[in-house]
């Protein structure tokens, strides 16, 4: 199986995504984060919200 031409500057993407999401990982490891702001708008926040921060405090 090989992906399109496409499928191939995507994957490039997802590499680049998944390195950077490493990254931003091992840089906030080495920081004590005491606060986090959360900015979105009023419908995200009343469906969405209370349901990741209840999944954030569990980890």
């Amino acid at each position: 199986m090989k992906p399109t031409s496409s499928g191939e500057l995507l994957l490039d993407y997802a590499i680049k995504i998944l390195s950077l999401h490493e990254e931003s990982h091992s840089a906030l490891k080495e920081r004590e984060i005491k606060t986090i702001s959360i900015g979105t708008i009023e419908t995200l926040a009343i469906y969405f919200l209370p349901a990741i921060l209840e999944k954030f405090k569990k980890l």
